[in-house]
Formats: C-alpha cells, structure tokens, sequence
C-alpha cells in the first residue's frame, strides 16, 4: 500500500484507520485480485494497482462514484496514477535473455525511470 504524507489514514499502534491512497497487487494466475475490488471500493481505496506478476502489465484501477474503472495507457503505453503522479507501463527487453519488466517514472519525467526487476 502507498500512504501519501497527506493521507487520510491515521496510523495507530499496530494499524492504520481509514484507507490508503493506493493499494498494489501482485497478480498470479489463478489468484483473487480482480475479486478483491468490491471490498477495496468499500473501504474507500482511491487507487488500486495489479501488476500481472509474469507480464509485468499494470492496471491501475481509479475509485469513481462507488466503482472501479481501469485508466487507459497513453500513445508510448504509460498508464498514469492521478493519485501518486506515477506512471507505469510494461516493457520487454531485448537480446537473447529478453525478459519482462516493469517501468515506472515520475509523470513525463524519464530521467526518472527505473525498470523492475533490475536484473
């Protein structure tokens, strides 16, 4: 999860009350993540992130009038969090050991982008 320092969440002595901005999840086949959608609209979650865990393809879901609805990636496959600023977007590399990761990066800023995993 991804507690901004302006969260409406209030950290207690071993939890938190109230939601947080964005909860992440790393999907696998055969998992609950898209069931879980319904309890994290209840409890008021802004964002959710699921991650497919082998294609490393983000979908960033947005908290809309008691719903969740999918962001849509813009022209070069950056999806955008509305909350945190963070873009994401799916990359294969190339080369005889050519694998998937995930890049992410402040908003239009390159510079700061990572690839994950990093080996």
């Amino acid at each position: 999860m991804i507690l901004l320092p302006n969260t409406a969440a209030v950290r207690k002595d071993i939890h938190f009350e109230g939601p947080p901005d964005v909860v992440v999840e790393i999907r696998s086949p055969e998992d609950e993540s898209l069931d879980e959608l319904p309890f994290y609209a209840r409890l008021g979650v802004p964002e959710v992130w699921i991650i497919d865990r082998d294609s490393k393809v983000p979908t960033i879901y947005s908290l809309s009038g008691g719903d969740y609805e999918s962001r849509t990636a813009d022209q070069e496959s950056w999806i955008r969090s509305e909350v945190t600023g963070i873009e994401l977007r799916p990359r294969k590399t190339e080369g005889p050991e050519a694998r998937e990761k995930l890049s992410i990066r402040l908003a239009n800023d390159d510079s700061t982008r990572q690839d994950l995993p990093t080996s």
